[in-house]
C-alpha cells in the first residue's frame, strides 16, 4: 500500500525543493564563464600600463600573468578591453595594443580613455535626431585583429619579440572583451612605444616609504569580461560622525593586533596607539545591503627613547563588517614588520572589485615583501575573509 506523506511534511519538502531550485538558478546566473582582473597604473605624465592579475575560468581562478602565455599571457591579447573602476564605479576603458616584458612578467600597453572622453560630442546646439545604436554605450564585442598594432616597447629596452597574436580561428582560446576596442595610436597620438618602460613597480618601497624614483601612480582595478554584469558603485555614503566612529574602532583593533603580535617579539615595542601612521580607512557596501564593510591599513613605529630614530615599522591590515545590529565584527587581521617582510608580506588594499561577476564586491590586495609583490583576492564572509586567489610573487 503506498505511503502517504503528512501534509505538513509534504509542504516542508516542497519548500526545501523550491529553495534548492532557486539557489541553483542563482548559481547558474551568478557569474560569467570567463572574467579577468587586472591592475591599471596611471602615471602623472599620462602613461598607462596594465598588469594582469587573475582570470576566472568557470569557477576556478588562474594566475593571469602566466595563463596561456604564448609567449605573453592571454589576458594581454591584442584589442582586449578592460574597464577600469574606482570602488565599483566605471572610470574608463583601456585597450591593449602592445605588450612589454618586465623582469619576470608581462604588462600591457595601449590606449587609455576616460568615460568623459568616450562620450559623444555635445550636439545640444543642433536639432535633436532619433538616437540609434551608435549613440549608445559601446557594447562588448570582439574587434578585428590588427597584427601590426601589437608590438613591444622601444627597441632601446631589451626584450623578447612577442609572437603574432592568435587568429580568430583559434576557437580554444577564450576571448576577453569589454567596451569598444580602439585602434593602435597613430603618430599623432600619445604613445608609450617611444617612451621609457611603464611604471609597473609599486609606488612605495618594500619598507613602506615613498621612493624618489617612483612617479605618482594611480592604481585602478580593471575588469575584462564579454558577458559579465555592468559595474555599479560600492561606495557607502556615511555621515562624518559615523565615519569617525568606525575609524576609531578600526584603529583600536589595529593597535590591539599589533600589541598582540609584538608581545611574542619583545625586542621591538609598539609606540602609543595615537602614533598610528599612514592610516588608510575605507568603507564599502559590497553586498548592497547598507551594512558597512570596513578596511584599514596603517603603520606604527617602535617605542624609542627620546631623540632616537629608527626605520623599523609595524604594518597592520584590519577588515571588519558592521552587522544589522550595529556590532562591528572583526573578520581579518594581518600584522608584520620591516624585519619579517620576506616571510610575511604587508598587505596594501587596492580596491573592491567584482572579480566573480556576481554583482557583489571582493577585496583586492597587493602583498609586498622585501623582494617583490603579489596579488590576492578575498571574499567577505559573515565571520571571516575567504581567500579566492593568491598569485605568485613578481620581483621589483
Amino acid at each position: 500500500m503506498p505511503s502517504i506523506l503528512h501534509p505538513r511534511v509534504a509542504a516542508i519538502g516542497c519548500l526545501l525543493l523550491s529553495t534548492l531550485l532557486l539557489s541553483a538558478q542563482r548559481l547558474d546566473k551568478g557569474g560569467s564563464e570567463l572574467r579577468a582582473v587586472a591592475l591599471l597604473e596611471l602615471a602623472a605624465n599620462g602613461q598607462a600600463s596594465l598588469v594582469p592579475i587573475a582570470i576566472k575560468v568557470a569557477d576556478k581562478y588562474y594566475d593571469a600573468s602566466v595563463y596561456r602565455a604564448d609567449p605573453y599571457p592571454m589576458a594581454l591579447s591584442q584589442d582586449t578591453v578592460y574597464e577600469a573602476e574606482r570602488a565599483g564605479e566605471s572610470v574608463g576603458l583601456f585597450t591593449v595594443t602592445r605588450v612589454h616584458k618586465m623582469k619576470d612578467y608581462w604588462v600591457g600597453l595601449g590606449r587609455w580613455q576616460t568615460n568623459s572622453e568616450l562620450q559623444p560630442p555635445d550636439k545640444s546646439a543642433k536639432p535633436e535626431r532619433p538616437r540609434g545604436p551608435a549613440d549608445e554605450r559601446p557594447v562588448l564585442r570582439k574587434a578585428k585583429p590588427s597584427p601590426e598594432s601589437v608590438n613591444t616597447a622601444s627597441s632601446a629596452i631589451p626584450q623578447p619579440k612577442p609572437e603574432t597574436p592568435p587568429s580568430d580561428a583559434d576557437a580554444d582560446r577564450p576571448l576577453l572583451r569589454r567596451g569598444k576596442p580602439v585602434s593602435a595610436p597613430t603618430s599623432g597620438e600619445p604613445s608609450l612605444a617611444t617612451g621609457a618602460a611603464p611604471a609597473a613597480q609599486p609606488v612605495t618601497s618594500a619598507g613602506g616609504h615613498a621612493t624618489s624614483k617612483s612617479p605618482a601612480v594611480e592604481l585602478l582595478a580593471a575588469i575584462s569580461d564579454a558577458g559579465g554584469p555592468a559595474p555599479h558603485s560600492y561606495v557607502l555614503p556615511l555621515k562624518e560622525e559615523d565615519r569617525d566612529r568606525y575609524q576609531r574602532r578600526m584603529c583600536q583593533m589595529a593597535y590591539d593586533a599589533i600589541r598582540k603580535f609584538a608581545a611574542a617579539r619583545p625586542q621591538h615595542k609598539p609606540a602609543d596607539a595615537a602614533a598610528l601612521a599612514s592610516v588608510q580607512f575605507r568603507a564599502y557596501n559590497v553586498f548592497s545591503n547598507h551594512e558597512p564593510d570596513l578596511v584599514l591599513t596603517a603603520t606604527l613605529p617602535e617605542l624609542l627613547p627620546r631623540g632616537a630614530t629608527s626605520d623599523f615599522r609595524f604594518f597592520v591590515t584590519v577588515t571588519a563588517r558592521v552587522d544589522m545590529y550595529g556590532e562591528t565584527r572583526l573578520l581579518f587581521t594581518q600584522v608584520t614588520d620591516t624585519t619579517r617582510l620576506d616571510a610575511s608580506p604587508r598587505m596594501e588594499l587596492i580596491d573592491v572589485v567584482d572579480a566573480e561577476g556576481s554583482g557583489s564586491g571582493q577585496l583586492l590586495f597587493r602583498r609586498i615583501s622585501d623582494t617583490g609583490y603579489s596579488f590576492a583576492l578575498y571574499r567577505i564572509g559573515l565571520d571571516k575573509l575567504w581567500p579566492l586567489f593568491e598569485g605568485a610573487e613578481r620581483s621589483f
